[in-house]
């Protein structure tokens, strides 16, 4: 982290390019920090990493898994939609 935003320079510029991201910031607007992001596993420029359509904020609040995308509705993979 060489410019001490809490961020790994390669991760940086991996997902945005450049090292002008910060921790603080969130770059896709899904309510994440890009810290969260990079804690979470989540793309920090998509505001729904698996495609599901339920964004990874909402799915980190609900305990359902951002990484995994279940085109049926069931999130969380419990049998119920």
């Amino acid at each position: 982290d060489g410019d001490g935003d809490h961020l790994p320079d390669l991760w940086e510029l991996v997902y945005f390019g450049h090292k002008g991201e910060s921790g603080t910031d969130d770059h896709d607007g899904d309510q994440l920090s890009n810290a969260e992001e990079l804690v979470a596993g989540t793309h920090p420029c998509l505001k729904d990493t698996d495609g599901d359509l339920v964004d990874d904020k909402k799915e980190l609040a609900n305990g359902t898994d951002p990484l995994v995308a279940d085109t049926w509705g069931d999130t969380d993979g419990d049998g119920l939609l």
